[in-house]
């Protein structure tokens, strides 16, 4: 695949890894210690804390990934997240819940600051002809560190976790989990240093927001791709914050690992499907899959409410992950192939400035749904008609 890209890939794989960690261990201990709507609510917060910085810093990025080698941003943004996750690892060992909570808008700043700049450099480093090729490893191998890490950190909760009655008693049991995500912050800035060089952009201003949005507006396809894209991502993380609620009401599910690990299987799933994506497209891309997958994931959300055994939930996520594998990798690679090499940062950053203002939104909607006590299972068909209606749009404005 060329010179740098194992060592790139290796980076996404601890950059993953690293910020799962620590969602894993203050959404585990949420679960732990809240039932309910609480729950839902503490877990949609932590989550739109991940979301909020790419919104605040999306122009700020947008700039940083054009003006500067793209991985000279990753470097920097690799030795900043070290310096968090010693912070991160210094509230465990305090048991300083609420700080180690803030703390995750910290290291989701330093992701939103990395992001431009780490799928910008796929096309830098392999070229318009393996753009799609490049997209399907870094998102399997994301999801591969999703899926692990989310094993992995799951399992290791519940093996450090002890009698506890308070969050701070088992954010102490957690130290070693700290120490963990602060040596893979250090592997990874060390292997920042063997990437390739490439140029850096031309010196200029910092961008106005209208500016930094305008490349995405001049180009209906590009922001058509970035809007089911955020509609995907959006169904999504509903999902992932509701089903925990849920799984614990109907199936008396209390253990970490088991419903952490049926919510991975979807990234299973997307490793398949990205797989697929990989092979279908290595030599013309087509978006006509998208279309079907979104149809697929109504026919899914449908049925999580009537899914009365673990086995059930299994294949529900599976399928779910390999429908969003059909429609994540060739979006993406679509939107990075008809970008302006010059203002590639600049609609990256745009995508996740859509992409988490739908995520928030959602997130919100779900908040209110879960201070006005509506029931998880209609939060599921609501979602499903968002999924509908994805998919009928996607069929309409098909490119």
């Amino acid at each position: 695949m060329g010179q740098g890209f194992y060592p790139y890939i290796a980076m996404m794989f601890l950059n993953a890894m690293t910020d799962l960690g620590h969602k894993i261990a203050i959404q585990n201990t949420i679960f732990k210690i809240y039932d309910g709507s609480e729950q839902i609510i503490f877990t949609a917060i932590i989550n739109a804390s991940i979301l909020l910085p790419y919104i605040l810093f999306f122009s700020t990025a947008g700039y940083i990934s054009d003006r500067f080698s793209k991985e000279v941003v990753m470097r920097y943004s690799a030795l900043f997240a070290v310096g968090i996750t010693a912070m991160i690892t210094a509230s465990y060992y305090f048991g300083e819940f609420w700080l180690a909570f803030g703390l995750t808008l910290l290291l989701a700043t330093q992701s939103a600051i990395y992001s431009p700049a780490k799928y910008g450099y796929i096309r830098e480093l392999l070229g318009d002809s393996r753009v799609v090729v490049g997209n399907s490893w870094v998102q399997a191998t994301t999801i591969v560190a999703i899926l692990f890490g989310t094993l992995f950190y799951s399992i290791l909760f519940e093996t450090l976790l002890g009698d506890f009655e308070t969050e701070k008693e088992i954010l102490q049991f957690l130290v070693p989990i700290g120490f963990l995500l602060f040596t893979a912050s250090i592997f990874e800035f060390l292997l920042s240093f063997k990437l390739p060089k490439k140029r850096a952009g031309e010196r200029s201003n910092r961008p106005k927001i209208s500016e930094t949005l305008k490349p995405i507006f001049e180009n209906r396809e590009i922001l058509n791709s970035i809007l089911f894209l955020a509609l995907f991502f959006s169904i999504a993380q509903v999902i992932l914050v509701v089903f925990g609620a849920f799984i614990k009401a109907n199936l008396k599910e209390t253990n970490t690992i088991v419903v952490q690990g049926l919510m991975a299987l979807s990234g299973i799933g997307i490793v398949i499907g990205s797989a697929i994506s990989g092979k279908l497209f290595s030599k013309k891309l087509e978006l006509k899959t998208v279309h079907f997958a979104f149809f697929t994931i109504v026919i899914l959300v449908i049925l999580i409410p009537f899914a009365n055994s673990t086995f059930l939930f299994a294949l529900i996520f599976l399928s779910f992950g390999i429908s969003g594998g059909l429609i994540v990798v060739p979006l993406n690679s679509y939107i990075q192939l008809h970008s302006n090499s010059e203002n590639m940062g600049k609609v990256l950053a745009s995508n996740n400035l859509i992409q988490n203002i739908f995520m928030i939104s959602f997130l919100g909607i779900t908040t209110l749904f879960s201070l006005l006590e509506i029931d998880e299972i209609y939060i599921f068909y609501i979602l499903s008609g968002v999924a509908f209606l994805s998919a009928f749009f996607a069929f309409r404005n098909r490119a």
